[in-house]
C-alpha cells in the first residue's frame, strides 16, 4: 500500500470510530445521564415540598376549616401526591440503576419506595382538631414521616 491509501485508510477509520463514539455518547446521554438529572431534580423537588409545607402537616386545622383552609388542604394533597407519583414515575425511566446506586448517583429503590410510602402516607394524614381525641401521636406520626422522607 502506498502512503496515500495508508493515509485515506485511516482517516476513514477515524471518522467511523468518531461517528460510532458520537451514536453510543448520544444514547449514554439520552438513556442514562438526562434520566438521572431529571430524577435527581424531582429528589430536590420533593424535599422543597417537605420543608415548605411541613408546618401545616405537623399542625391541626380546625374542625370546621374556612374556605381559605380548604384550598390549603387541597394545595397540600395535590402537591405531594403530584411529588410521589412524579419521583417514581421519573427513577422508573433511569437504566442501568445498580451501577448508579452502588457509585451513589442515585439512591436505591428500597430509598425511592420509602419516600413515595412515606409522601401517600403525608397526602391523606392532614390533621383536624376534632381528629385530637382520637388518635393521640397524629403529630408525632407525621413528624416521623417527614423524617423518613427526608432521609430517603
Amino acid at each position: 500500500m502506498s502512503d496515500i491509501e495508508n493515509i485515506i485508510l485511516t482517516a476513514c477509520a477515524t471518522l467511523i470510530g468518531g461517528i460510532l463514539l458520537l451514536i453510543v455518547s448520544e444514547l449514554f446521554k439520552v438513556l442514562v445521564i438526562v434520566p438521572v438529572q431529571k430524577t435527581r431534580e424531582q429528589i430536590q423537588v420533593v424535599l422543597s415540598q417537605i420543608d415548605f409545607y411541613s408546618n401545616r402537616l405537623t399542625n391541626f386545622f380546625s374542625a370546621e376549616p374556612t374556605e381559605h383552609d380548604i384550598d390549603i388542604i387541597k394545595s397540600i394533597t395535590q402537591d405531594l401526591r403530584k411529588v410521589a407519583t412524579d419521583l417514581q414515575s421519573k427513577y422508573e425511566l433511569v437504566y442501568m440503576k445498580k451501577p448508579l446506586v452502588l457509585l451513589k448517583v442515585l439512591p436505591s429503590q428500597e430509598r425511592i419506595d420509602i419516600a413515595f410510602t412515606g409522601l401517600m402516607f403525608l397526602h391523606s394524614s392532614i390533621l383536624y382538631e376534632g381528629w385530637r381525641d382520637y388518635i393521640v401521636n397524629l403529630i408525632e406520626m407525621n413528624e416521623n414521616r417527614i423524617e423518613r422522607v427526608k432521609a430517603a
